[in-house]
């Protein structure tokens, strides 16, 4: 599956607050069943925001 999420979901999931259902999806992403989109991250990378 593909789904597409933001940064204050990403955080939350790092943070384990997410609903069941969401944390479900991270979940799968994690275990390579799945893929998660997150867009503002990709933007904020190519304007430097974030230092890897």
């Amino acid at each position: 599956m593909l789904y597409v999420t933001d940064t204050h979901a990403l955080v939350w999931y790092m943070l384990d607050t997410l609903p069941e259902a969401a944390d479900n999806v991270f979940t799968s992403a994690e275990r390579g069943e799945s893929t998660i989109f997150v867009p503002k991250r990709l933007y904020l990378f190519r304007r430097d925001v974030f230092i890897l």
